[in-house]
C-alpha cells in the first residue's frame, strides 16, 4: 500500500519528510501510521498529458511581449540598429528596439 507521510518520520530505515511517497509493507503498520497521523494513504494519480498552448495564444502573448516571430519588421529593426553601431541583445523586443534607435538617432 502507498502511503504519504504527514510528518517527519522513519520507516524502516528510511528518513521521510512531509509529502514523500512511500510503500507500507503489511497493513498494520498502515494503520498505525494512519492512526498516530504520521502519514495517509496515498491517492492513485496519474497526470495527463497537457497539449501545446493554442496558435492563436501564442501569437497573442508574442505580441505583447515584442518576441521575434520572424516577422520582416523585427529583422529590419534590428538591422537598422545595427547599421547605427548599437550593439543588439538577442533578448530584446521591439519596444527595446524602437527605444534604442530613438535614443541614439536624438543624441
Amino acid at each position: 500500500m502507498r502511503m504519504t507521510a504527514a510528518k517527519r518520520l522513519t520507516y524502516k530505515t528510511r528518513r521521510l519528510l512531509p509529502g514523500d511517497e512511500f510503500e507500507v509493507v503489511k497493513p498494520i503498520h498502515a494503520r498505525i501510521l494512519a492512526k498516530r497521523k504520521k502519514a495517509v494513504a496515498s491517492i492513485n494519480r496519474n497526470p495527463g498529458k497537457i497539449g501545446p498552448p493554442p496558435a492563436k495564444l501564442v501569437a497573442k502573448a508574442a505580441a505583447q511581449i515584442g518576441a521575434p516571430d520572424g516577422s520582416e519588421d523585427f529583422t529590419k529593426l534590428r538591422a537598422d540598429a545595427e547599421a547605427l553601431g548599437i550593439v543588439v541583445d538577442g533578448r530584446w523586443g521591439l519596444k527595446r528596439l524602437h527605444d534604442e534607435i530613438d535614443a541614439k538617432l536624438s543624441a
